[in-house]
């Protein structure tokens, strides 16, 4: 477990999950029914791409096909983005193939290998899965850490001058889906979940300027 304050870990996790489940509703018919095999979608001429991030800069030759999940959340914008990862790390919560409800119509019949960080990144778990990229941008990444995973395949780490961990959900989605050969969906992914929030506000505007917080015993 990241050694983060738990208010602010929990705060995350409400957010996220707000986020996700309004990005996984905009996406509607873009996803597949429960059962159903997920083919990618036409990538074009997205690849090779190269993303810069706060540990240098990744490049993506192909479309990828085994994508590995190393932080707490990118699961929930890969598989927003309509692409199954073949392994997920499990954050908090025991959830099946540790995807929450908000998610679960989007993994379909997905099977993804959970992992943990408990004791550091699982190196050899990651690498049996042989994945052709791995995305750690909520995974709190260092130099050594990141040339471990790089070493496995393509690695995805945090925005370029953000911290390791809960950087702008927008950058990560963006991030992620010009990785997936996917972004303009991520852009319109974003930019339904803008609208839904402004949406939200117009409806109640009596709640302007109200400050909120979300608390939790620890467990």
């Amino acid at each position: 477990m990241p050694d983060l304050p738990r208010t602010r870990m929990l705060l995350t996790a409400l957010l996220v999950g707000l986020v996700a489940s309004a990005g996984l509703a905009a996406c509607g018919d873009d996803q597949p029914e429960a059962g159903a095999p997920t083919t990618p979608e036409p990538s074009g001429g997205a690849y090779p791409v190269t993303i810069e991030h706060d540990l240098g800069e990744t490049t993506i030759d192909a479309e990828p096909e085994r994508v590995v999940t190393v932080g707490l959340t990118e699961q929930d914008p890969v598989m927003a983005l309509g692409t199954i990862p073949v392994g997920v790390t499990e954050w908090y919560g025991e959830q099946p193939y540790a995807t929450w409800p908000w998610a679960t119509a989007a993994l379909g019949a997905g099977e993804p290998e959970v992992l943990s960080t408990t004791d550091g990144f699982q190196l050899e778990r990651i690498a049996a899965l042989e994945p052709d990229l791995i995305i750690g941008t909520n995974a709190g990444l260092d130099e050594d850490t990141y040339a471990q995973l790089s070493a496995i395949a393509p690695t995805l780490a945090h925005p370029e001058g953000e911290e390791g961990y809960f950087s702008p959900w927008d950058q990560q989605t963006m991030m992620i889906g010009q990785a997936l050969g996917k972004a303009e969906e991520a852009e319109a992914l974003i930019d339904g979940i803008d609208e839904q929030f402004a949406a939200a506000a117009a409806d109640h505007p009596e709640f302007d300027g109200t400050p909120a917080i979300f608390l939790q015993n620890a467990f």
